[in-house]
């Protein structure tokens, strides 16, 4: 996870940088959780982080996802997905 609070962060390398974090901690499903924390911190659908790549980030939204990020960090626990998860925009209780 990014620790350069000076350098404007864009979706894409935020998304890049995530992965290869959890990855190296041994998380599974790692594009997924990333894709679910991102799209909730922006407030957007998953596929639109993906037509917003080279979008930086505001302050803001770095904070919110630094902060979805931490948290799911901390826990490891697959339970965040049910708070994110959707089906056609429904959201999905587990």
């Amino acid at each position: 996870m990014p620790e350069d609070k000076t350098r404007a962060w864009t979706v894409r390398e935020l998304m890049k940088s995530a992965m290869e974090h959890l990855q190296r901690k041994g998380f599974e499903d790692v594009r997924l959780n990333v894709e679910l924390l991102l799209a909730h911190a922006l407030d957007l659908q998953r596929i639109q982080l993906y037509l917003h790549f080279d979008r930086p980030l505001t302050s803001e939204e770095l904070t919110n996802f630094r902060s979805l990020y931490e948290r799911r960090f901390k826990t490891r626990a697959s339970a965040i997905y049910y708070r994110f998860n959707k089906f056609h925009g429904f959201a999905l209780c587990g």
